[in-house]
């Protein structure tokens, strides 16, 4: 257990508290905009355009795509190693991990978009925190850059990985709320929630390859 809670385990819990935290403020401090009733309003007020942009909307949705395409072939790869290997306890655990937190992110959407409505988006009656395009690029960018650091690519690969990854969820952050689809604070809670996933996931892969070690 004390192996389970290391340092990436521990920020990944601790920014989860931080988006709870979040929500907590959001309901308490409620505010009407655009006929709806927004938490921290004075501050989304600010960031809020006056209309909804298709530019920044079709770049965020190009950017979550791709997102998409990267978790296919992450499963597909997961496929052919449990087809070659017999075994879904064979299958690499980068793989295995991954799909655990996919299915939580689509739990997550579900949840907060047809259960536990915090706010809905500026200009259509819908769910709207977290923003799952942030969530889903910030969480699979960062892990994108997590394997190829664990499985010997070069370092110059990473690093621009890791540049391209970054640039990627700040256009998604950014162009969410610019698009007119969330708020800023939808953004945000998006972004923490995918940082505390992805620390979750290193720390957890730590985790195995400790164990791993041990047993060796």
């Amino acid at each position: 257990m004390k192996k389970l809670l290391n340092v990436y385990t521990i920020i990944g819990i601790s920014l989860l508290f931080i988006f709870l935290l979040l929500i907590v403020i959001l309901k308490i401090d409620e505010n009407v905009v655009t006929e709806n009733k927004v938490g921290l309003s004075s501050i989304n007020k600010k960031f809020l355009p006056n209309k909804t942009n298709d530019t920044w909307n079709d770049l965020t949705d190009l950017l979550l795509y791709f997102s998409l395409v990267i978790i296919f072939i992450f499963v597909v790869k997961g496929l052919l190693e449990l087809f070659n290997q017999g075994s879904i306890f064979k299958v690499s655990p980068d793989i295995l991990v991954l799909g655990v937190f996919v299915v939580i992110m689509i739990m997550v959407w579900i949840g907060f978009d047809k259960v536990i409505i915090i706010n809905k988006r500026p200009y259509a009656n819908e769910g709207s925190f977290p923003s799952t395009h942030v969530l889903i690029v910030t969480f699979i960018s960062l892990y994108s850059v997590l394997y190829v650091s664990r499985n010997d690519y070069s370092k110059g690969y990473t690093i621009a990985l890791f540049i391209i990854s970054i640039l990627s969820i700040l256009l998604t952050f950014v162009g969410r709320v610019k698009a007119g689809e969330h708020w800023f604070t939808d953004s945000l809670g998006g972004l923490i929630l995918g940082l505390s996933f992805s620390f979750l996931a290193y720390g957890i892969l730590k985790f195995i390859d400790s164990k791993k070690e041990s047993e060796a």
